[in-house]
């Protein structure tokens, strides 16, 4: 395997060799990158990506999810950081730890361990799963939604949409900067249809949400999840048989 370390502090970075080393000699380190600068110019002129990446948030010059805005990264990472304020921005990019300093070797050792599962554990469903979420083709998704309110029309932008919601046989859009709900014509099965699934989730059979929408997941009863959800702290259960999916979905 060959590994990318992206980290500021020369003493964290050595442990990281140190401790990468110690679960695999084998393991080759094709660079340590010291700040967002280094690490922009270093993964746009190289062509051959390394396997996974092991990267701090903070670096000098700015926060790491600044080289993601500036250069197309597919390796999955590694985050290790002091702050665990960044757990939900870090899975909405390659994400597939998340480390809290000060680290030891079984963390280490825990998310080489996952790096390798997912990889061996990457099936041919998982594949079409992914090619249907973050491929997508060509395919045009919804930009916008025609409305009638009282006896008029208007516009509503999906990109202001936080989660669509059905109750009592209507289904509801709960905007993201806009109090109360407006109904929609489609069902929650047509809009799965034409939503981006790069940005929307169907999270249960009544909740399609946003991915701008999550400010919180933890665990819940027999393997499921809770979500809460922008603007009006809404909680919503994944169901137990969408739960890898919306991992996956999440980059957990």
């Amino acid at each position: 395997m060959k590994i990318v370390i992206v980290e500021d502090e020369k003493y964290t970075a050595d442990m990281i060799i140190k401790l990468v080393k110690q679960y695999d000699p084998d393991i080759q380190l094709l660079a340590v990158l010291p700040d967002v600068e280094s690490a922009v110019e270093w993964f746009s002129k190289n062509n051959a990506a390394p396997d996974l990446i092991l990267m701090d948030v903070q670096l000098t010059d700015g926060d790491s999810f600044d080289i993601f805005n500036q250069v197309h990264i597919e390796t999955p990472v590694v985050f290790i950081t002091a702050y665990n304020e960044y757990a939900i921005k870090a899975f909405r990019v390659n994400s597939i730890d998340y480390i809290l300093k000060p680290f030891d070797y079984r963390d280490i050792e825990n998310a080489l361990d996952k790096y390798y599962n997912l990889r061996s554990g990457f099936t041919k469903e998982d594949s079409q799963f992914y090619n249907n979420v973050f491929a997508g083709g060509f395919k045009q998704y919804k930009s916008r939604f025609l409305i009638k309110v009282g006896d008029y029309y208007k516009f509503l932008k999906t990109a202001s949409v936080a989660y669509f919601l059905s109750e009592d046989g209507v289904v509801l859009s709960r905007l993201f900067e806009r109090n109360g709900l407006q109904i929609v014509d489609e069902s929650l099965d047509e809009l799965e249809e034409v939503l981006d699934p790069a940005k929307f989730f169907r999270l249960n059979r009544k909740t399609i949400a946003s991915v701008d929408a999550i400010s919180g997941i933890q665990s819940y009863f027999n393997r499921r999840l809770i979500v809460r959800l922008l603007p009006d702290d809404r909680q919503e259960i994944v169901s137990r048989e969408r739960v890898a999916n919306f991992k996956k979905w999440m980059n957990f």
